[in-house]
């Protein structure tokens, strides 16, 4: 039903930040999932020990990364915001939490100027 593209120009690098960690599959899972669709592009795993529920951390984190990143990088971050239990604890709550399950972001940053 569905052909499967092979890209043929030069992939931009994608950075991979996530509060994941290392112990299970989802960061493999993710770089497969990356791997098949472009097996030709760079993932730079910057960081995936961002606290869990911590999007502010992993906010700060993505901002101070991009001034070390190739300038056409996208990036990749992924952080819980604590909406479901992970690892069997509950996490937080103070009631203003959002609702949605997982905080996704794509983008493309311009590099900061010196």
């Amino acid at each position: 039903m569905f052909e499967k593209v092979a890209y043929t120009v030069r992939m931009r690098p994608i950075c991979f930040i996530s509060d994941y960690g290392l112990t299970d599959v989802l960061v493999g899972t993710c770089k497969g999932v990356i791997m098949s669709i472009a097996p030709r592009t760079t993932i730079i795993d910057v960081i995936h020990s961002v606290p869990e529920f911590d999007v502010i951390r992993g906010a700060e984190t993505l901002r101070h990364a991009t001034r070390y990143m190739p300038e056409d990088a996208v990036y990749l971050a992924i952080v819980d915001p604590g909406t479901r239990p992970r690892g069997g604890r509950s996490p937080p709550r103070s009631g203003a939490e959002p609702t949605w399950s997982a905080r996704i972001m794509v983008c493309s940053c311009p590099q900061p100027k010196p």
